[in-house]
């Protein structure tokens, strides 16, 4: 598994299996969230196994399901009060990592963070969401 520390509350990864919850455990990881539909391909480990897991261990768990290229409002809220809710540093998942990465930073410009920072952060981490600025800065508006 390749976790990419996005800033030292938040990391991300492709698809996790539950035996990486205990991989993620000794990253120091408190939480997971998950931002991939289940079953959205063949073979993808099922969600609810990871988090029964994850929270038998003392993590825990949100599961945010989006479609790629198609995060609404209202999912960005949902990141942002799962994000409210839980204990920090939190681990995103998704099949690439991309949309744990995009909701982060999506619910830390509606949380008022400077975009620049969050954009930067992300392309540090390998993820170029450059081309969310315009939806950042309507979210701060």
């Amino acid at each position: 598994m390749d976790i990419k520390k996005v800033d030292p509350q938040f990391s991300c990864s492709a698809q996790i299996n539950v035996d990486d919850v205990d991989a993620l455990i000794a990253h120091g990881v408190r939480s997971i969230i998950c931002t991939r539909p289940g079953e959205e391909e063949p073979g993808q480990p099922a969600f609810d196994d990871i988090a029964q897991n994850a929270r038998e261990k003392g993590l825990v768990v949100f599961h945010v399901p989006v479609i790629p290229g198609q995060i609404t409002d209202s999912q960005v809220k949902s990141f942002q009060d799962a994000w409210a809710d839980m204990p920090q540093p939190v681990h995103g998942y998704c099949r690439t990592g991309t949309r744990a990465v995009v909701l982060w930073a999506l619910a830390g410009a509606l949380n008022g963070k400077e975009i620049n920072e969050l954009i930067h952060k992300a392309a540090e981490a390998g993820y170029d969401i450059a081309h969310l600025r315009e939806r950042m800065v309507q979210l701060q508006t």
